[in-house]
């Protein structure tokens, strides 16, 4: 009944993959993937987690450390273990997935306009328009360095703009007064 097994195990939400396989003479291996919760979904009673391939985990309270809240997004809220199909949930959680590790720690939202336009919200407060969802790695790689310097500088800025990866944009507070 090892089909029995492993049909039962991936009707849980947070199971991505299982194995399940004899071990002679009288043992079961049971081998789990769990699924990996990547950022949060506004719900009507609170958020729910979703991981990369847009699966509904659990629900979830507000400010889950480490996930951020995804905005600008319309699914249908099926039950748990059910995929939520849309473009730009998918865009978003492209963009969160490729960032550079632990980055996303940093991250409070990420929002999708409804031209496909992301952008990005980090723990400080900063705002960095990362324009349409390519060349990712490449856009995070760069919003890191300019994080990094902008804290050395302790810079105070209205929002980065990395719509063109290699052309980062920073836009400054002005600290003159009128």
């Amino acid at each position: 009944k090892i089909a029995d097994i492993t049909s039962n195990l991936k009707q849980l939400p947070m199971i991505k993959e299982t194995q399940v396989a004899r071990s002679l003479p009288s043992s079961v291996v049971i081998t789990v993937v769990e699924r990996v919760p990547l950022g949060l979904l506004p719900a009507k009673e609170g958020f729910i987690k979703v991981d990369e391939d847009g699966v509904y985990l659990a629900g979830a309270g507000a400010g889950t450390p480490g996930l951020p809240v995804i905005t600008g997004v319309e699914v249908d809220l099926a039950g748990p273990g059910q995929v939520l199909g849309s473009e730009r949930l998918s865009s978003a959680l492209d963009v969160i997935s490729e960032l550079p590790a632990g980055f996303t720690t940093n991250l409070t939202e990420v929002h999708v306009d409804g031209d496909g336009q992301i952008n990005i919200y980090t723990t400080e407060g900063y705002q960095c328009r990362f324009g349409l969802p390519q060349q990712i790695r490449e856009k995070g790689q760069i919003l890191q360095q300019v994080l990094s310097e902008l804290r050395q500088q302790g810079a105070k800025i209205n929002y980065i703009d990395l719509s063109y990866a290699g052309q980062p944009v920073v836009c400054y507070k002005n600290s003159a007064k009128a």
